[in-house]
């Protein structure tokens, strides 16, 4: 185990802090930390010079300064620090360590990794709400940027017929496979990649708890992923400050707007599909 390692504590704006947290566990870090208000995180040297090259191209959004600490397991720590998440009485995520006794609908058993989606953050939980007012039953699937994949398993146990759950970050995909097996899963596919593997098929729900940024790119591309006027999308990972500009997107490319949830300062949004006016765009 190496001696110590470099940490950054980084102060960053209120309305920016869960958008940047969730950015930056996919930077080449070992451990990222929440301290009343700061983000730490723990960094090997050899990877110092591209952390701090990323926070600076932050700009004046962020400061930052530097430290050395006593190096630890920081990704078990947070690990242990890991509390099961109660959707309701409708889903409960928890660990393998955890000793459940529940009522709720559906029992979900995650691995806890620094991968966005375990049901802590605000958009995790609105998507999986939203998921609770709906029929999967028989459905074909798509979860965009799966993370973890508790979406697809949770799709998978209220009776959907196949999910395709697609990332392209690689431990995504690996956690992914993890969990799926851990909760018996067998009508998952995993896909490492982007959206063009998917362009020939064709889905009843479209799950996407991504970011503003890919969101907005991605809007023409999950038009093609469309079914029929049946088909529904579920979009989050998108500051509430931002809903505006994706709402008037993705209408003028036919979708139609049915329900916004908000939970902090984030927004997840459903939406219906209109063939015939997406036709005419």
């Amino acid at each position: 185990m190496k001696e110590s390692v470099w940490v950054f504590s980084v102060q960053v704006p209120t309305i920016l802090y869960d958008e940047l947290v969730t950015y930056m566990t996919t930077w080449p870090i070992e451990g990222i930390w929440e301290d009343d208000g700061c983000i730490k995180l723990f960094v090997d040297e050899a990877r110092v010079h591209h952390v701090r090259a990323s926070l600076d191209d932050l700009g004046e959004a962020v400061s930052y300064k530097t430290a050395t600490s006593p190096d630890i397991n920081w990704n078990a720590a947070w690990e242990a620090a890991f509390d099961p998440v109660y959707i309701d009485r409708f889903c409960l995520i928890y660990a393998p360590f955890h000793t459940i006794v529940s009522d709720a609908t559906y029992c979900i058993c995650m691995q806890p990794k620094m991968a966005f989606g375990t049901g802590h953050h605000e958009t995790t939980y609105m998507m999986i709400k939203m998921m609770s007012a709906m029929d999967l039953k028989d459905k074909a699937v798509c979860d965009i940027g799966c993370g973890t994949s508790v979406l697809s398993i949770l799709a998978e146990k209220m009776g959907a017929k196949h999910i395709s759950a697609i990332d392209n970050e690689k431990p995504a995909i690996d956690n992914s496979q993890y969990n799926i097996e851990l909760n018996d899963c067998n009508k998952i596919e995993i896909i490492y990649g982007s959206l063009e593997q998917l362009k020939s098929d064709k889905f009843d729900i479209i799950l996407a708890n991504i970011n503003y940024n890919v969101l907005m790119e991605a809007a023409s591309s999950l038009v093609d992923l469309v079914k029929d006027d049946e088909t529904q999308l579920v979009i989050s990972g998108i500051l509430t400050v931002q809903a505006d500009h994706i709402i008037e997107r993705y209408q003028k490319l036919g979708w139609t707007m049915v329900k916004q949830m908000k939970r902090g300062a984030w927004s997840c949004m459903l939406f219906n599909g209109n063939m015939e006016k997406r036709m005419t765009v």
